[in-house]
C-alpha cells in the first residue's frame, strides 16, 4: 500500500520564522524525519494553519483541508511536530474528528514526541487521549492566567489592548492590593507624533461642517494630510485603501 503523508504545521502567532515553534521549523523536523523512513512516501503535502488557534473554536482552513483528504483517502498519514499542533481543544472533542479517520486505517505520528497512534496498539491510543486533554489544559489555564493578569492591569489602571491612534502606551508600576510592584501601560497621548495629527483632523472636520462642506470625504481628509506634509505614521493604511478603492473605481468605469 502506497504512503501518503499529509504534514500539518501550525502556529498561534505570526512570529519571526527561526523562532523553535515557527512553522518552517515545524516543516523542517517533519520532513527530515521521513528522510529516515527505510520506504519513502509516494507523496507528502504540507498543510500550514499561520497565526491561528488551536484552542479558540476559529476556523483553521489547512486543517479542515487535512482532514477532508484524510477522509477521502488521499492521505493515510498524517504528521505532526508535536500532538498541540494538532488540536488543543478538549480531549473527546479532537478524538471524535480523529475516530472515522483512526478507524480507516490512518496513522498519526508526533515526531517530536517519538509516537504513532493507530487502531493496532489500543495503548496508543489511551496516550493519544491524554496528549490531548493535557494540551487542552495546559492552554486553559494559560488562557486564565492571560485574562487575570489583564483584569489585575486594568484594576490598577493599565491599559490592556492596542494604543488606538494618537496615543502611546507608556510602563510604569504599581502596587496591587497586597503590595507586590505590578509593571502596567498607561495610555497615553502622543504629543510628539500621532496626536497633533488627530488634533489637525479634528480642525479640518470643523471646517468642513462650519463651511457646510458636504462633498468632503475621508479621501479629501488624507489628501489634505499629505499636502500639509504631516508624518506618514498614519498613511500607510489610508492610502493603500484610497489606492484599491481607485482601482475598483477604474475598473468599473473600464471592464475589460
Amino acid at each position: 500500500m502506497a504512503v501518503h503523508v499529509g504534514v500539518y504545521v501550525r502556529q498561534s502567532g505570526r512570529r519571526a520564522t527561526g523562532s523553535e515553534a515557527s512553522t518552517a521549523a515545524q516543516r523542517e523536523e517533519c520532513l527530515r524525519a521521513l528522510e529516515g523512513w527505510d520506504v519513502q512516501p509516494a507523496h507528502v503535502e504540507v498543510y500550514e494553519d499561520l497565526g491561528i488557534s488551536a484552542f479558540k473554536n476559529v476556523e483553521r482552513p489547512a486543517y479542515e483541508r487535512l482532514l477532508r483528504d484524510a477522509r477521502a483517502d488521499r492521505i493515510n498519514v498524517i504528521m505532526v511536530h508535536y500532538m498541540s499542533r494538532l488540536s488543543r481543544k478538549n480531549a473527546m472533542e479532537t478524538f471524535d474528528e480523529l475516530r472515522p479517520l483512526l478507524a480507516n486505517r490512518v496513522r498519526i505520528i508526533s515526531v517530536g514526541e517519538h509516537r504513532e497512534f493507530h487502531t493496532d496498539n489500543p495503548l496508543a491510543l489511551m496516550e493519544l487521549l491524554f496528549k490531548l486533554q493535557a494540551n487542552h489544559e495546559e492552554s486553559l489555564n494559560k488562557s486564565r492566567a492571560v485574562k487575570a493578569a489583564k483584569a489585575l492591569e486594568a484594576s490598577l489602571g493599565g491599559y490592556t489592548g492596542k494604543a488606538p491612534f494618537g496615543f502611546t502606551l507608556v510602563r510604569e508600576t504599581r502596587r496591587s492590593a497586597d503590595g507586590k510592584p505590578i509593571c502596567v501601560k498607561i495610555l497615553t497621548p502622543d504629543e510628539e507624533h500621532e496626536a497633533p495629527i488627530v488634533r489637525r483632523i479634528v480642525e479640518i472636520v470643523e471646517e468642513w461642517i462650519a463651511t457646510d462642506d458636504m462633498s468632503s470625504s475621508c479621501w479629501n481628509l488624507v489628501s489634505r494630510l499629505e499636502a500639509e506634509g504631516h508624518p506618514d505614521t498614519w498613511q500607510e493604511d489610508w492610502a493603500t485603501a484610497r489606492r484599491r478603492s481607485l482601482g475598483q473605481r477604474d475598473r468599473k468605469a473600464h471592464p475589460d
